[in-house]
């Protein structure tokens, strides 16, 4: 299955109202297998429905020191 077909499956679906991007999204995490794409997408949405539920409970995570310093590396042209 590719991104066309994915985002098509999911916006075909009443349940799930996520635009394009997320499609490509679930798309990546899924593997591209429909089985898996569907599993995304619920687990999203109820990811989604709580912190829209308490906002205040969910914070963004920080990006890990690791991950910082190879785009600093990259960027300095190293």
């Amino acid at each position: 299955m590719n991104i066309k077909d994915s985002t098509e499956v999911l916006s075909k679906r009443s349940n799930y109202a996520f635009p394009a991007a997320f499609g490509a999204f679930c798309h990546s995490l899924s593997g591209g297998l429909p089985r898996d794409l569907r599993r995304v997408a619920r687990r999203l949405t109820r990811e989604n429905a709580k912190v829209k539920a308490d906002p205040d409970t969910y914070q963004q995570t920080p990006v890990s020191p690791a991950v910082g310093e190879p785009a600093r590396f990259v960027a300095a042209g190293r």
